[in-house]
């Protein structure tokens, strides 16, 4: 039986942990805070994530916790619907998309983790220095004095890995194009029908948003939105546009002249639970390998990418169910996690570079052109749509 250590306890992390038990590994999980807060808003699971939780019997939580949309829309700043597409069983998909707070999320599966491996299988407080690498294992380096010997270690550690640190030094700097972004959750009326993700905008500045519960009875749910506003003179990375705690008053001025007819503004963006938090929208070029004979990378640390499309924690899933297939076969390790690279890089790959050319923002392009004169929406954009989906696994 394989020995596995996983540095991460997110989403990608935790769900890697889940399906290596459920194939027999023995698997530790090593996590630099302290312990699992519900922190984060909110995400969209695509039904090829979904099917990976229900397989690992997660799905009655889920569909608890979170919002099931069955429609995408996308509306000019004033309120004129461009363009629609179905979403999950609605688009005859075998299992929902999903809408839940990232926290709530985490705390299912870190749930799931503590009654099937037990808690004692994480390790809190284990801040990774340093990895080495010998042929028949790896050894971990947690601080003076402090080190655990696995088989195969997994970065799951997001964005600012470092298992990628150390096994990718001359990696590179962050990509980042001068898009700011503000996120927040507020409670009030449900949005339309309560089950559709709102796209609204112009091409520098947009606005998602959707809902994160299901509404009571007095019609009342949280919404979240994600604000996005392109800064051409914002194209330096700095320490304070990282997880900044803000406000409306830096941002709301820029949709004065918005008049969206199913939402109240104001009182969205003014009423939101504090803090709102803001984030550079960046991520990295893809990497040509991804790990070692005996190391590889998942989720974030192997593909960080622009969130958009609901694609970050769902190819984190994926990508999960997929190492935990590679390690089945192979003579050795090294061909198990090649498998696994082989499988679900590229695919990766073709994500970050889509999201980062915003098909969406040319769309909102044409429309300010072409659309404002009742000229029918693309075709183009339908076809990329849908090749985005063929990319991402779900077609």
């Amino acid at each position: 039986m394989k020995n596995i250590a996983i540095i991460g306890a997110g989403i990608g992390g935790l769900v890697a942990a889940l399906q290596l038990h459920q194939h027999g590994y023995h698997v530790t999980v090593y996590e630099a805070t302290p312990t699992i807060e519900a922190l984060g808003v909110g995400i969209n699971l695509q039904p090829n994530a979904v099917e990976v939780l229900a397989d690992l019997d997660l799905l009655d939580a889920l569909l608890t916790t979170g919002v099931t949309p069955k429609t995408m829309a996308y509306y000019s700043k004033c309120g004129t619907l461009i363009f629609q597409e179905e979403r999950g069983q609605a688009a005859d998909y075998a299992y929902p998309q999903i809408s839940i707070h990232r926290g709530k999320l985490q705390q299912v599966l870190y749930q799931a983790f503590c009654d099937r491996l037990g808690a004692e299988h994480i390790c809190f407080d284990h801040a990774l220095k340093d990895l080495t690498e010998s042929e028949d294992h790896v050894t971990l380096h947690f601080g003076p004095n402090h080190s655990a010997k696995a088989d195969v270690v997994i970065g799951a550690d997001g964005i600012g890995s470092t298992v990628r640190k150390i096994i990718h030094p001359n990696d590179g700097t962050l990509h980042f194009e001068g898009i700011r972004m503000w996120r927040g959750t507020t409670t009030m009326p449900t949005l339309l029908d309560g089950k559709t993700v709102l796209v609204c905008g112009t091409p520098d500045i947009q606005l998602v948003l959707y809902p994160l519960s299901h509404p009571d009875e007095h019609g009342i749910c949280m919404l979240n939105w994600v604000v996005e506003i392109l800064d051409p003179e914002a194209t330096t990375l700095h320490a304070d546009l990282w997880n900044n705690k803000s406000d409306q008053q830096a941002f709301a001025h820029h949709f004065s002249a918005w008049h969206l007819p199913f939402i109240d503004l104001d009182k969205l963006f003014g009423e939101a639970m504090l803090p709102i938090l803001e984030y550079p929208m960046v991520d990295r070029n893809p990497l040509s390998s991804w790990g070692t004979q005996r190391i590889t990378l998942l989720g974030d640390a192997a593909h960080p990418m622009y969130p958009r499309g609901g694609n970050g924690a769902t190819q984190a899933i994926i990508d999960a169910r997929a190492l935990a297939q590679a390690l089945d076969t192979g003579n050795t390790i090294a061909e198990s996690l090649q498998h696994y690279e082989n499988t679900r890089r590229s695919a990766t790959a073709k994500i970050v570079l889509n999201n980062r050319a915003s098909n969406q923002t040319k769309f909102f392009a044409w429309f300010e052109t072409e659309g404002k004169n009742g000229a029918t929406p693309p075709e183009w954009f339908g076809q990329k749509a849908k090749q985005y989906h063929r990319d991402a696994g779900l077609q």
